[in-house]
C-alpha cells in the first residue's frame, strides 16, 4: 500500500494506541522468540517490549546479535504533536501508517544519525505530514502500514 498525498499525524489517542496495538500483534505473528526478545522470520531483525511503558508499546529493534537497540519505534504518549520519535498518521482515505522520525539518537554503540544519513541508510524518502493543518517541521518516513 502506497500512500497517496498528505498524511495528517493522527488526533486521536485512542485510534493510535489501537493502531499500534494492532502492528506490535502482526509483527509477533510473525516472529520467532530468541531469548527474551523476538526476530522478524526470515529476517536478522530483533525485537523487544521494553515492559516499563505497561499502558503503551515500546519496542526496541536491532539487526543480529547487537547489544543495543538500532531504533526505537515506541507509541507516542501524547498525540497531535511532533515531539514523539514515532506516531501514527492518516491519509485521506483515513488508511492507517505508523511514520518515524529521520534522526536517532546515539546511543553506546551508535552515533546520533541525522535525516541525512537515515535516508542513505534506510532508502527511505519523507512524506509530506500535516499537524493540526499545518506542514510539519520535522522529516517523517512511513515504516508501516
Amino acid at each position: 500500500m502506497v500512500a497517496r498525498g498528505v498524511l495528517r499525524i493522527s488526533e486521536s489517542k485512542a485510534l493510535t494506541a489501537a493502531a499500534f496495538d494492532e502492528w506490535h500483534d502482526v509483527i509477533g505473528r510473525g516472529a520467532d522468540e530468541i531469548g527474551s526478545a523476538a526476530q522478524i522470520a526470515g529476517t536478522q531483525v530483533r525485537f523487544k517490549r521494553i515492559s516499563r511503558h505497561k499502558k503503551k508499546r515500546h519496542l526496541d529493534f536491532w539487526i543480529g546479535s547487537a547489544t543495543e537497540a538500532a531504533v526505537q519505534l515506541n507509541q507516542p504518549g501524547t498525540v497531535k504533536s511532533e515531539n514523539p520519535g514515532t506516531t501514527l498518521a492518516l491519509d485521506v482515505r483515513k488508511r492507517r501508517y505508523i511514520i518515524r522520525q529521520g534522526i536517532l539518537t546515539g546511543n553506546p554503540p551508535s552515533n546520533r544519525i541525522d535525516e541525512a544519513e537515515f535516508r542513505r541508510r534506510t532508502g527511505l524518502t519523507p512524506s509530506t505530514v500535516t499537524v493540526g493543518g499545518n506542514p510539519a517541521t520535522k522529516e517523517w518516513h512511513i515504516v508501516a502500514c
